[in-house]
Protein backbone atom coordinates (compact mmCIF):
# COMPACT_ATOMS: atom_id res chain seq x y z
CA UNK A 1 0.00 0.00 0.00
CA UNK A 2 2.81 2.44 1.27
CA UNK A 3 4.09 1.76 -2.45
CA UNK A 4 1.20 1.98 -4.48
CA UNK A 5 1.20 5.26 -2.86
CA UNK A 6 4.40 6.69 -3.46
CA UNK A 7 3.68 6.12 -7.00
CA UNK A 8 0.52 7.76 -7.42
CA UNK A 9 2.03 10.60 -5.07
CA UNK A 10 5.13 10.75 -7.81
CA UNK A 11 7.34 10.33 -5.22
CA UNK A 12 8.92 7.02 -7.21
CA UNK A 13 8.51 6.61 -10.99
CA UNK A 14 8.11 2.83 -10.54
CA UNK A 15 7.42 -0.04 -7.93
CA UNK A 16 7.16 -3.63 -7.57
CA UNK A 17 4.29 -5.18 -5.54
CA UNK A 18 3.06 -8.67 -4.58
CA UNK A 19 -1.07 -8.52 -5.14
CA UNK A 20 -3.30 -6.16 -6.54
CA UNK A 21 -2.98 -2.18 -6.06
CA UNK A 22 -6.59 -1.55 -4.79
CA UNK A 23 -6.29 1.76 -6.45
CA UNK A 24 -7.23 3.05 -9.55
CA UNK A 25 -4.63 5.98 -9.99
CA UNK A 26 -1.71 3.62 -10.55
CA UNK A 27 -1.14 0.90 -12.88
CA UNK A 28 0.54 -2.40 -12.54
CA UNK A 29 1.83 -5.10 -15.37
CA UNK A 30 3.10 -8.65 -13.82
CA UNK A 31 6.47 -9.17 -13.80
CA UNK A 32 6.64 -12.92 -12.60
CA UNK A 33 4.71 -15.38 -10.51
CA UNK A 34 6.33 -17.07 -7.53
CA UNK A 35 5.27 -19.99 -5.68
CA UNK A 36 5.28 -20.51 -2.29
CA UNK A 37 6.68 -24.29 -1.21
CA UNK A 38 7.17 -26.13 2.04
CA UNK A 39 10.60 -26.90 2.68
CA UNK A 40 11.52 -29.81 5.27
CA UNK A 41 15.59 -30.74 6.43
CA UNK A 42 16.57 -33.84 4.35
CA UNK A 43 16.77 -36.18 7.38
CA UNK A 44 13.44 -35.15 8.07
CA UNK A 45 10.02 -37.87 7.55
CA UNK A 46 8.09 -35.43 4.78
CA UNK A 47 11.33 -35.40 2.75
CA UNK A 48 11.36 -39.21 1.70
CA UNK A 49 7.58 -39.08 1.67
CA UNK A 50 7.40 -36.77 -1.26
CA UNK A 51 4.52 -35.46 -0.41
CA UNK A 52 1.77 -35.22 2.27
CA UNK A 53 -1.62 -34.72 2.92
CA UNK A 54 -2.54 -31.19 4.22
CA UNK A 55 -3.80 -32.39 7.85
CA UNK A 56 -0.14 -33.55 8.19
CA UNK A 57 0.88 -29.75 8.71
CA UNK A 58 -0.90 -29.81 12.20
CA UNK A 59 1.85 -32.59 13.49
CA UNK A 60 5.16 -30.42 12.57
CA UNK A 61 6.74 -27.52 14.59
CA UNK A 62 6.30 -24.35 11.74
CA UNK A 63 8.27 -21.73 11.24
CA UNK A 64 6.65 -18.83 9.49
CA UNK A 65 7.03 -15.07 8.53
CA UNK A 66 6.00 -12.34 11.29
CA UNK A 67 2.91 -11.32 11.35
CA UNK A 68 1.82 -8.63 8.42
CA UNK A 69 4.08 -10.18 5.72
CA UNK A 70 3.22 -10.66 2.43
CA UNK A 71 4.41 -13.91 2.61
CA UNK A 72 2.38 -15.09 5.62
CA UNK A 73 -0.72 -13.67 4.08
CA UNK A 74 -0.17 -15.53 0.94
CA UNK A 75 0.26 -18.77 3.20
CA UNK A 76 -2.38 -18.11 5.60
CA UNK A 77 -4.99 -17.53 2.82
CA UNK A 78 -3.81 -20.64 1.10
CA UNK A 79 -3.87 -22.91 4.31
CA UNK A 80 -7.18 -21.30 5.33
CA UNK A 81 -8.91 -22.26 1.82
CA UNK A 82 -7.27 -26.01 2.21
CA UNK A 83 -9.52 -26.58 5.63
CA UNK A 84 -6.35 -25.88 8.06
CA UNK A 85 -6.85 -22.47 10.20
CA UNK A 86 -3.65 -20.70 11.61
CA UNK A 87 -4.30 -21.75 15.28
CA UNK A 88 -4.42 -25.62 14.09
CA UNK A 89 -0.54 -24.87 13.51
CA UNK A 90 2.43 -25.56 16.08
CA UNK A 91 4.13 -22.28 14.87
CA UNK A 92 7.34 -22.73 17.24
CA UNK A 93 9.26 -18.95 15.20
CA UNK A 94 7.67 -15.93 13.92
CA UNK A 95 11.20 -14.95 11.50
CA UNK A 96 11.23 -11.81 9.50
CA UNK A 97 13.16 -13.27 6.75
CA UNK A 98 12.84 -16.09 4.00
CA UNK A 99 16.30 -16.43 4.63
CA UNK A 100 15.85 -16.72 8.75
CA UNK A 101 13.04 -19.42 7.80
CA UNK A 102 15.93 -21.37 5.40
CA UNK A 103 18.42 -21.52 8.26
CA UNK A 104 15.83 -22.20 10.76
CA UNK A 105 14.45 -25.72 8.40
CA UNK A 106 18.58 -26.35 7.66
CA UNK A 107 19.20 -26.48 11.48
CA UNK A 108 15.98 -28.88 12.02
CA UNK A 109 14.22 -26.25 14.16
CA UNK A 110 10.72 -27.02 11.90
CA UNK A 111 9.46 -26.73 8.52
CA UNK A 112 8.59 -23.90 6.58
CA UNK A 113 6.91 -22.14 3.54
CA UNK A 114 9.41 -19.87 1.24
CA UNK A 115 9.50 -18.69 -2.11
CA UNK A 116 10.64 -21.14 -4.39
CA UNK A 117 12.92 -18.49 -6.18
CA UNK A 118 15.26 -18.55 -2.70
CA UNK A 119 15.82 -21.85 -2.50
CA UNK A 120 17.98 -22.66 -5.30
CA UNK A 121 21.38 -22.41 -3.65
CA UNK A 122 20.02 -24.64 -0.77
CA UNK A 123 18.55 -26.88 -3.09
CA UNK A 124 21.50 -27.60 -4.65
CA UNK A 125 23.64 -27.57 -1.45
CA UNK A 126 21.58 -30.22 -0.59
CA UNK A 127 20.38 -28.60 2.68
CA UNK A 128 16.89 -28.55 2.26
CA UNK A 129 13.84 -30.49 0.36
CA UNK A 130 10.61 -29.41 -0.72
CA UNK A 131 7.33 -31.60 -0.35
CA UNK A 132 4.52 -31.34 -1.90
CA UNK A 133 1.12 -30.37 0.34
CA UNK A 134 -1.41 -32.62 -1.82
CA UNK A 135 -4.14 -29.79 -3.09
CA UNK A 136 -1.83 -27.08 -2.07
CA UNK A 137 -0.52 -24.96 -4.09
CA UNK A 138 0.52 -21.24 -3.49
CA UNK A 139 1.14 -18.66 -6.40
CA UNK A 140 1.71 -15.13 -6.06
CA UNK A 141 2.11 -12.16 -8.62
CA UNK A 142 4.94 -9.50 -8.48
CA UNK A 143 4.29 -6.69 -10.46
CA UNK A 144 5.67 -3.40 -11.50
CA UNK A 145 3.66 -0.68 -10.70
CA UNK A 146 3.39 2.92 -11.89
CA UNK A 147 1.16 6.24 -12.41
CA UNK A 148 -1.98 5.50 -14.46
CA UNK A 149 -1.53 6.55 -18.32
CA UNK A 150 2.21 7.01 -18.23
CA UNK A 151 4.79 4.96 -19.81
CA UNK A 152 7.73 3.51 -18.65
CA UNK A 153 10.48 6.04 -20.27
CA UNK A 154 14.41 6.69 -19.61
CA UNK A 155 16.07 4.81 -16.74
CA UNK A 156 12.92 3.33 -15.80
CA UNK A 157 11.97 1.25 -18.94
CA UNK A 158 15.91 -0.05 -18.81
CA UNK A 159 15.29 -1.33 -15.16
CA UNK A 160 11.80 -2.68 -16.18
CA UNK A 161 13.39 -4.75 -19.63
CA UNK A 162 16.45 -5.51 -17.07
CA UNK A 163 14.16 -7.22 -14.77
CA UNK A 164 12.02 -8.71 -17.04
CA UNK A 165 15.07 -10.45 -18.41
CA UNK A 166 16.05 -11.68 -14.70
CA UNK A 167 12.81 -12.75 -13.62
CA UNK A 168 12.39 -15.01 -16.95
CA UNK A 169 16.15 -16.34 -16.69
CA UNK A 170 15.88 -17.71 -12.80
Amino acid sequence: ERIAEAVAEEQVALGIIEGPAMRRDVKTERMVQDEMVLIVAPGHAWARAGAIAPAELEKAPMLLRERGSGSRRVVERALKKAGIPLRLLRVVMELDSTEAIISGVEAELGVGFVSRCAIGKALRLGTIRTVQVNGLEIVRDFSFIRLAGTDATGAVAAFQRFAMGSSHAG
